[in-house]
């Protein structure tokens, strides 16, 4: 092994890679002293911290594990002859930390985890003596293959345009998880009551939402990745209904989701929908989606700024009146409802093999590029490793916008509601079940947040609104909203 150009310590891994909880690292330090050099010992740290810079800096150490490298068997002064020395070693990812995936967002948070090398010296202070750092890129392990990431979705919306004119958005997408590079197909269906042409009047949007808690302060950003744009033309005079395709690509370099240590730090991504009914009325529907990390994406997307947002056309075609839209939903997925309908299909059963070795293999020169700006450089990971698979633990809308019933069923072991858009006469409510427990290596779909929210400081103490994200709780509160209501109907109707 050769030491970079002037340097006279490093670090260099056996395999340069994405590595995930349970993984071993295992590499060597290289010294090669330009004179003869008296040397204690090489010490070598492992360390895991997060760095929050929202008005001051916090920083959090995940862990930290420390090795001596010794040189001789006994405790004395080792000189080092002006040649190359390497010196092996062997960490692991700890298993057992709450780890999330590496990343640095906007100077404002920033998951790092180093190698760092220090060439002790007799009678000289450590922090004069000579280091080497290493940035090891981690990842989460959110394995997409999951039933509850294959599932299909789909949420609608009922916005009244004018007086007894109702416009329906729906829209759907075939999975909840997908991964880096990957592509998300969305379908939209528009129908009205009478003909409706708007240029440039359908918008589909794939959001990044980041989501940063320090104490009382609060940062929050909102980026749009990708999107898409096309005209309504709903023409009549027999068909009100307009359905439009597209496909939105996921960058290679964009953080995973993220969910750190419940609001502390959130990453999360959304397709958002937006139709423009006139100059006043919008209608609008938010899919909250994962972006997970394990397996990689077959063809990657060469990408080279994923902070701009790119325009790509779309297809469009004519289908029947939507039916009644329904919202299953899992214990561990959670999402903002507002005013509209969710309905989450879950997929055929399927046999994961613990043991079946994964294929990390990536033809694509683009996934050597920078990962979400990290300082560290990406374009030495190679992506031609095989690998076993890791051994690790299984807006608001507007107003207007109406959802006239919604009403409760115990057909599964979750929640399901259907929304009608016909007024029905008021239906006893059963009491739901428990929701399932939470599985704390699934990330949280995160809240949706309203309106072209850019660049958001708040101050705020009060934590009132970490309820908006939950979607079971908002369910609830509907719940004791719709008997409320009930009951005064009925005392109406009983004098």
């Amino acid at each position: 092994m050769k030491l970079k150009s002037g340097k006279t310590l490093d670090i260099a891994l056996n395999e340069e890679k994405f590595y995930f909880p349970g993984e071993r690292l295992q590499g060597n330090v290289i010294v090669h002293p330009k004179n003869p050099t008296k040397t204690s010992y090489i010490m070598l740290k492992f360390i895991g911290e997060v760095l929050l810079t929202v008005k001051d800096k916090e920083t959090i150490v995940l862990f930290q594990e420390t090795k001596q490298l010794r040189l001789s068997g006994d405790d004395k002064t080792f000189v080092l002859e002006a040649k190359p020395y390497t010196f092996p070693f062997e960490f692991e990812v700890p298993q057992n930390v709450d780890l999330t995936s590496s990343m640095e967002f906007a100077k404002k948070a920033r998951v790092r985890y180093t190698l760092t090398a220090i060439h002790h010296r007799p009678m000289v202070p450590e922090t004069f003596c000579n280091k080497a750092e290493y940035v090891v890129p981690i990842l989460e392990y959110l394995d997409i293959e999951e039933a509850q990431f294959k599932a299909s979705q789909e949420k609608s919306v009922s916005v009244s345009k004018s007086l007894n004119k109702l416009c329906h958005l729906r829209v759907t997408t075939p999975h909840i998880g997908y991964a880096r590079g990957s592509i998300v197909h969305v379908g939209a269906t528009l129908n009205f009551v009478e003909p409706l042409v708007v240029t440039k009047g359908l918008k589909v949007s794939l959001v990044r939402i980041a989501d940063i808690r320090h104490g009382r302060h609060r940062y929050t950003k909102e980026e749009v990745l990708r999107s898409v744009v096309h005209d309504i033309n709903i023409y009549g005079p027999f068909n009100f209904t307009q359905a439009i395709s597209c496909q939105l690509p996921i960058p290679t370099s964009t953080p995973p989701t993220i969910g750190f240590r419940g609001t502390t730090l959130r990453m999360y991504y959304q397709v958002r929908v937006r139709a423009k009914l006139n100059e006043e009325k919008k209608a609008e529907v938010n899919l909250p989606i994962v972006v997970g990390t394990w397996p990689r994406a077959d063809i990657p997307i060469d990408d080279d700024d994923d902070d701009e947002s790119i325009t790509y056309m779309s297809d469009t075609h004519s289908e029947p009146t939507s039916e009644s839209f329904r919202l299953s939903l899992n214990g561990n997925y959670r999402a903002s409802f507002a005013s509209s309908a969710t309905h989450i299909r879950p997929p055929a059963t399927t046999t994961n093999h613990p043991n079946q070795s994964v294929d990390r293999s990536d033809s694509n020169a683009s996934s050597r590029r920078s990962y979400a700006s990290s300082i560290q450089s990406w374009d030495s990971l190679s992506r031609n490793t095989s690998l076993s698979m890791p051994d690790t633990p299984q807006s608001r809308n507007d107003p207007s916008e109406q959802l006239l019933h919604i009403r409760r069923s115990s057909r599964t072991p979750y929640d399901h509601a259907t929304a009608s858009f016909l007024p029905t006469s008021p239906v006893a409510q059963q009491p739901p079940p428990p929701p399932a427990p939470a599985n704390k290596h699934v990330p949280i779909l995160q809240p949706i947040l309203s309106g072209g929210l850019d660049d958001i400081i708040d101050s705020s103490s009060s934590d009132d609104d970490d309820d908006d994200g939950d979607l079971l709780r908002i369910l609830q509160k509907k719940r004791r909203s719709a008997q409320r209501m009930q009951r005064k109907q009925m005392m109406h109707h009983g004098m």
